[in-house]
């Protein structure tokens, strides 16, 4: 289950991006890496060369926490 913190959310509208995107990204990451704060990054490529990253936060139970959307 995904959770869209309010920042989140807000990058999502300021960027145009979906949230059926962001779940096509993570369905199909080519790259994944933590960062410092121990947030997984999720890297997808669509067909059409758009680059989206999604940081999770996974730190509560049944739930991947959408921290920040990017592209």
């Amino acid at each position: 289950m995904l959770h869209f913190t309010n920042h989140a959310k807000d990058r999502l509208k300021e960027r145009k991006i979906s949230k059926q995107e962001v779940e096509i990204a993570l369905e199909n990451y080519q790259v994944s890496y933590p960062d410092d704060n121990d947030n997984m990054n999720y890297v997808y490529t669509s067909p059409t060369g758009r680059r989206i990253r999604v940081v999770i936060s996974e730190k509560k139970a049944n739930h991947r926490i959408v921290i920040s959307v990017m592209d």
